[in-house]
């Protein structure tokens, strides 16, 4: 009897240590913060094959709380707090500003950034080989790539003398990339025009105002548009005050021909605000331009079935087309100066997390409107950009992985230095280039790391 109750307590004992030793061991977990959106694959799997590199499969020895912000600012806090409350191991960031995020909701969790711009700049590191605190990583803090991408704009089309340079203000390595650049435009001989854009709506407003066609299609027909004034038409009041305002537009677009020195015609530099003449054109141009917009909404308003009679609050709609149509006259005095295609003969455009986010937008503009252009990554060409020249994204996703192993194994992300890039590949489009008549010189795609055909 003792003796088959000390069997039995041998097998309670053999079964059951397994078990326990395995509670013991608890997988990590990460907390994975991308600003983009889900399902864009490419940089998750190279993050998900360097921690493979290092013996971590997902779901299996390690777990991954994926969260997407998808372009969306207002997500930050919300997101980074959850990854907090989730109590995850490490929290893994893509951008200075999911990573400011992670670092106002916590001191003492660890954060690896993959990728970020500016570390030193936006305070997020003390230095970049001793970063202090919980924070360390990948940075893209390479300024004089910018002038690189420049000289291989010039070698590609030596004809050129005005570039566009895209770029958002707000980003803390912005000035740093922008003093390269000019730097690089002086010694090449360039002149430089900028195009500023903190946010997507501030990004359509500056590739929208290079493009004055679309209104001129508006009042002359084309194989693309339709008129829309007919004076014969019923609407005739409406369409008089559209063709006012398309005056007031006119001038403006004038004044920046007479800027650019497209056009000689002194008196024209007088249409600039804050110039009186200039200031005149923008409150009448702005006028009717709130007359046309409120008369669009009279017209909606009076059709057997309004628009907003299911939805009241749509009439609002009205009051913002108008006040935005308002102060779109004195916008287009200062932005049409620096549109791509009022002057520029090419477009560089300067790394940041907002700009990649609408990577789509900003090669197919580049495209539909024939400007060639340079991007500081290769998935600008991917989506139909000319070409780029940096640092390969998903390899720094894979490096990431060992600065997880390095931290879970017992390193301090203080004592991490923060590492940049050594390796950068000349990415070109040649499908783009013919379809902006550009010929590529041998010279140049003899240096390219892909040719995308």
């Amino acid at each position: 009897m003792l003796f088959a109750l000390g069997l039995f307590g041998a097998l309670l004992f053999a079964l059951g240590f397994p078990a326990h030793a395995q509670q013991l061991v608890k997988a990590p977990k990460l907390g994975c913060y991308m600003l983009g959106a889900a399902g864009l694959g490419t940089r998750e799997e190279a993050f998900r094959q360097g921690l493979k590199d290092l013996g971590y499969v997902e779901g299996q020895n390690i777990f991954i709380e994926w969260r997407f912000a998808a372009g969306q600012a207002d997500q930050d806090k919300t997101i980074v707090d959850e990854l907090v409350r989730l109590n995850v191991d490490i929290i893994v960031t893509d951008g200075n500003r999911s990573t400011s995020a992670a670092k106002n909701a916590t001191r003492t969790i660890p954060i690896v950034m993959a990728v970020s711009g500016d570390p030193l700049g936006a305070g997020l590191v003390k230095t970049l080989a001793r970063p202090g605190g919980n924070i360390t990583g990948l940075t893209l803090l390479s300024p004089e790539l910018s002038g690189k991408r420049l000289e291989i704009l010039k070698e590609t089309m030596p004809k050129i003398s005005h570039v566009a340079v895209l770029f958002n203000p707000s980003n803390p390595g912005a000035t740093l990339y922008l003093n390269e650049v000019q730097v690089a435009a002086k010694s090449l001989g360039l002149q430089l025009q900028t195009l500023k854009a903190s946010s997507p709506t501030e990004l359509a407003s500056a590739l929208d105002l290079g493009r004055p066609l679309r209104f001129w299609h508006m009042l002359i027909e084309s194989n693309t548009y339709r008129p829309m004034f007919k004076y014969w038409s019923p609407m005739s009041v409406g369409s008089w005050a559209l063709l006012v305002f398309g005056i007031f537009v006119f001038l403006a677009f004038l004044e920046a021909l007479v800027e650019d020195d497209r056009l000689a015609w002194p008196a024209g530099r007088k249409f600039r605000p804050p110039g009186m003449l200039g200031g005149v054109i923008a409150v009448i141009g702005g006028l009717f331009g709130f007359y046309v917009a409120g008369y669009t909404g009279v017209l909606l308003a009076v059709t057997n079935r309004p628009i907003w009679s299911d939805t009241p609050l749509l009439g609002m709609l009205f009051v913002v087309s108008a006040a935005s149509i308002s102060y779109f006259v004195p916008m287009y005095h200062y932005q049409l100066s620096g549109a791509v295609t009022g002057r520029a003969h090419a477009l560089i455009t300067l790394p940041d997390a907002m700009l990649f986010s609408s990577r789509v937008q900003v090669a197919k503009f580049a495209a539909q409107n024939r400007v060639p252009a340079m991007f500081p990554e290769s998935e600008f060409v991917n989506e139909g950009g000319l070409m780029s020249y940096g640092p390969n994204l998903p390899d720094l996703f894979r490096r990431a992985a060992v600065y997880v192993d390095k931290i879970l194994k017992g390193a301090k992300p203080a004592d991490l230095p923060v590492e940049q890039p050594t390796k950068f590949e000349l990415v070109i489009n040649l499908k783009t280039a013919k379809q902006i008549g550009l010929t590529i010189p041998q010279t140049v795609l003899y240096r390219a790391d892909q040719v995308i055909r």
